[in-house]
């Protein structure tokens, strides 16, 4: 049974007050409270002239420490409950997944950074979080603010879409938007043969997902098949759609994998224009 907080991943930078305003939407949707988590990869010291590294890391806890709380008072004017935050050394991945499961925490919300080379080649922090996370993990690129109007699920019926797609359409009920199910294919598989697959395992999943929370919301929903490389197609239906918010299930690769295939949760979450729910397989 989860928990009722939201683990908020926060490094001070330019985006945070962004991460911050999406973690309050679906904190106040959910009625969770959040836990606000930093990690500390390095602190500088500087070996060729005398210091005390107890009191560098005092330093630097209690700047963190004034940072978090000035956090901690913006989310609480909006009447949401803020847990103690979390501050530790290590990698941040590795933190936001352990405290995660170790709150059993209903989600991560993390944001994207810019990307260097070395990270397309092993992963940038948001990445690994997609990948290794037992929980749903909110990956914000923007907040503009406006209510999420159109949720887009990309399907391919691996377990972990299926999951995504109960997912969108729990966001689609919270936000009473319009669900759009796509699927995109590359084979010379006739397009009406498809569709009617992708409706067919749609309907019973949003049907059951439905019935499962006891909603009585009608979902509007969708289908769209699509014709060619999924990252593409999935980024001109989010431009086509005007989608809000992208429910994709996690591809669970390797680093090792990621370095010669990469995977389309990768690609996405550097290129998408929405933000993102990535989904671990149920």
């Amino acid at each position: 049974m989860n928990s009722d907080t939201i683990i908020l991943g926060v490094d001070f930078k330019d985006n945070t007050i962004n991460l911050c305003k999406e973690a309050i939407r679906y904190a106040l949707k959910l009625k969770s409270s959040i836990t606000l988590v930093h990690a500390i990869e390095y602190i500088p010291y500087y070996p060729y002239f005398p210091h005390d590294e107890k009191k560098i890391d005092d330093f630097f806890h209690s700047d963190l420490k004034w940072q978090l709380d000035q956090l901690e008072s913006y989310i609480k004017l909006y009447n949401v409950e803020v847990k103690d935050a979390i501050i530790e050394k290590g990698k941040t991945y590795e933190i936001l997944c352990d405290k995660a499961n170790k709150l059993d925490a209903k989600a991560i919300v993390v944001g994207v950074g810019k990307h260097y080379l070395f990270e397309e080649l092993i992963g940038s922090t948001t990445e690994k979080v997609s990948r290794m996370a037992k929980q749903k993990v909110v990956i914000v690129n923007n907040s503009n603010g406006d209510e999420i109007k159109n949720v887009l699920c990309a399907l391919d019926f691996s377990e972990n879409s299926l999951s995504a797609l109960a997912s969108a359409t729990r966001f689609a009920d919270f936000f009473k938007a319009k669900l759009h199910v796509f699927h995109a294919y590359n084979t010379v598989q006739d397009n009406i043969e498809v569709f009617d697959h992708c409706s067919s395992i749609s309907d019973k999943v949003i049907n059951n997902e439905l019935d499962r929370i006891k909603s009585d919301f009608k979902v509007d929903r969708e289908v769209i098949v699509s014709k060619g490389p999924a990252v593409l197609e999935i980024l001109k239906a989010i431009d086509k759609y005007d989608i809000d918010l992208l429910s994709i299930g996690s591809s669970g690769h390797s680093n090792i994998t990621r370095l010669f295939l990469g995977s389309t949760v990768a690609k996405i979450i550097r290129k998408a224009p929405c933000n993102i729910v990535v989904s671990p397989k149920a």
